[in-house]
Formats: structure tokens, C-alpha cells, sequence
């Protein structure tokens, strides 16, 4: 608990936001999103906490430029949001209205993530992020739906 305090006295989030928006080592930008998925367990306050800082939004920039991002970044990417969305309505609603829905089925499109064992991780990350993300939120649900049929 002191380390919550700390850490939110001295604006942590603002901090590895920040941090994670200027940085593109994929080395260094792979140990702020771990810390940002650490975070994304906690309840429903602090993910919304975490989301109001933007991070969302760099997640969805992340993942949509994923030529410039290797798999264990686009991996964590899916895991925060998952995480995030976890009983947390409105995050699945503000995930929605960003593309993220989108960003699902193009990754799940993806001919890639049936190669290999590491991909086969990151189809679980996706997956994941499909479950907690949109089902259950019938507005999400057929918005997935209606995609996958085009």
C-alpha cells in the first residue's frame, strides 16, 4: 500500500506513459508495458486510472503498427487490454470505440500466429483479450460478430 502511494504522489502513470510514448527501444518500451500489465491486475479504479492516463490509446498505436513492434510487445499490448477489460464496462466500451474489436479480428485473420510455438502465445494473448474484452458486452459481441462475418 505504501507503494501505491508513492508511486501515484509522485504522478507514476503520468511517468511510464510518458515514458512508453517516447520510447522506441523495444528492449525498454518491453519493461514499461510490464509494469503497465503488473498495474492492469489491480481493481477497477486503478484500470480506470490507467486508461484516463492514455494508455489505451497507445496500446491500439502499438498494435497498429505492428511491422515496427516485435511479437513480445504486441503479446503484453493484448495482455494490458485484457486485463483492463476485466470487469471493467466501461474500458470495454472505450475499447470498442477506439477499433480495438477490429484490431481482434485482423490479428485473429492473421495467417502468422499458426507458425510457430512463440505464436502460439500471442494467439492466446489475443485470445484472451477477445474473452475479456468483448464478450459478455452484447453491443461489443455484435459488433465482433458483424466483422467476422464481412
Amino acid at each position: 500500500m505504501i507503494f501505491f502511494k508513492s508511486f501515484d504522489e509522485k504522478n507514476g502513470l503520468f511517468c511510464l506513459t510518458k515514458f512508453l510514448t517516447n520510447n522506441n527501444d523495444p528492449e525498454r518500451r518491453e519493461k514499461c508495458l510490464r509494469a503497465f500489465n503488473n498495474a492492469s491486475y489491480f481493481d477497477e479504479t486503478y484500470k480506470l486510472k490507467i486508461t484516463e492516463e492514455g494508455v489505451l490509446d497507445n496500446l491500439i498505436d502499438l498494435l497498429q503498427h505492428e511491422n515496427e513492434n516485435p511479437i513480445e510487445i504486441k503479446e503484453l499490448c493484448f495482455s494490458i487490454i485484457s486485463n483492463l477489460c476485466k470487469d471493467c464496462n466501461k474500458n470495454k466500451r472505450l475499447f470498442r470505440q477506439k477499433g480495438g474489436i477490429d484490431l481482434i479480428v485482423n490479428n485473429l485473420k492473421d495467417p502468422a500466429i499458426t507458425t510457430s510455438a512463440r505464436y502460439a502465445l500471442y494467439t492466446v494473448a489475443i485470445l484472451d483479450c477477445l474473452w475479456n474484452s468483448i464478450l459478455g458486452n452484447k453491443k461489443s459481441e455484435t459488433v465482433f460478430l458483424d466483422n467476422e462475418v464481412k
